[in-house]
C-alpha cells in the first residue's frame, strides 16, 4: 500500500500556506525530501531498526513525517505552532505522537529525551535571535551523541528572492557574506501571523556556511553540510551534541 493512500488532503488554502498548489505536488515533495531527509540522519548513525526516539520539529502539515511514518517508523513525536496544521494532522489518524507548541520554548519533553532531530523550512523564517533560543532548546532535548538536521537557505538563494520580491531587491551577495546571516520580515502587521501561533518577528533567512560554523557551532559539533540537499532548494546541517555546556 503507498503511504499516502489513507490519507486525506489538506484544505486549498492550507496546502498553499505551506507553498504547494496541490495534493499531488503535496505527495511529491514528501517522496522527495522524505528520502533526503532519512539518508542524510542514516549517514550520520541513526538506525531505524532500533526504534529511536525521533523529533520532527516544525511538522507543519505533515510533508516529511507521513512518509517517514509509514514507510520507517519515523519520527515517534512531531511539534508544530499552527493550530490549524496540527488538527489536520491530527485528524489522520497516525500513530505519532503530536504537540501544538508555543513559538517560544520549552517544549515538552524531558532533557535528552531524542536520539535524532529534523527541522525542515523552519529556521529558514525564524529572526536571529528566535533561530538561538532554539537551538539550546534542540540542544536540551537531544541526548548527547544525538544528532539534529536543519535546513537552511544559502546565498545561492538570494537570486531569486531579488527577482521576485521588492523587499529583497537592495539586499546583496556582498552582506550577506559580511554578516554571515540576513534576515527579511514579511510584509504585514505585527499580528499578521498569530492565529498560526507565530508571535514574534517572521520572515526570511539566508545563511552562510561560514555563520552556521562558527555560530551554531557553539552549540554542536557541525557534522555535515550539504549544499542544496533539500529538494535542490534549501541546504541542510547535521549537528551533533557532544556533552559541551552551552556557551
Amino acid at each position: 500500500m503507498n503511504w499516502c493512500e489513507k490519507l486525506t488532503s489538506p484544505s486549498k488554502n492550507l496546502l498553499q500556506s505551506y507553498g504547494v498548489s496541490d495534493w499531488a505536488q503535496f505527495i511529491s515533495h514528501s517522496n522527495i525530501i522524505g528520502d533526503q531527509v532519512l539518508r542524510g540522519l542514516i549517514s550520520h548513525g541513526l538506525q531505524v531498526e532500533n526504534r529511536p526516539y525521533v523529533l520532527d520539529f516544525g511538522c507543519g502539515i505533515g510533508r516529511v513525517m507521513f512518509k517517514l511514518r509509514a514507510e520507517h517508523g519515523i519520527p515517534t513525536h512531531a511539534c508544530d505552532v499552527n493550530p490549524l496544521a496540527i488538527e489536520y494532522i491530527k485528524a489522520q489518524k497516525i500513530s505519532v505522537d503530536i504537540v501544538n507548541n508555543s513559538f517560544n520554548p520549552p517544549l515538552p519533553y524531558p532533557e535528552s529525551f531524542f536520539d535524532a532531530i529534523y527541522s525542515i523550512s523552519v529556521w529558514t523564517h525564524l529572526n536571529p535571535r528566535d533561530q538561538v533560543v532554539w537551538l539550546k532548546e534542540i540542544h536540551r532535548v537531544l541526548r548527547i551523541g544525538g544528532i539534529a538536521l536543519i535546513s537552511f537557505i544559502g546565498p545561492d538563494g538570494l537570486a531569486m528572492r531579488r527577482e521576485r520580491f521588492d523587499t529583497w531587491k537592495n539586499i546583496d551577495s556582498n552582506g550577506i557574506a559580511s554578516n554571515g546571516i540576513t534576515f527579511v520580515p514579511y510584509k504585514g502587521s505585527p499580528g499578521a501571523y498569530e492565529k498560526i501561533g507565530i508571535t514574534s518577528p517572521y520572515g526570511t533567512v539566508i545563511h552562510t556556511k561560514r555563520f552556521i560554523q562558527n555560530s551554531w557551532g557553539e552549540y554542536f559539533s557541525v557534522s555535515e553540510i550539504v549544499d542544496r540537499g533539500i529538494a535542490n532548494s534549501q541546504s541542510y546541517v547535521v549537528l551533533r551534541k557532544d556533552g559541551v555546556p552551552l556557551p
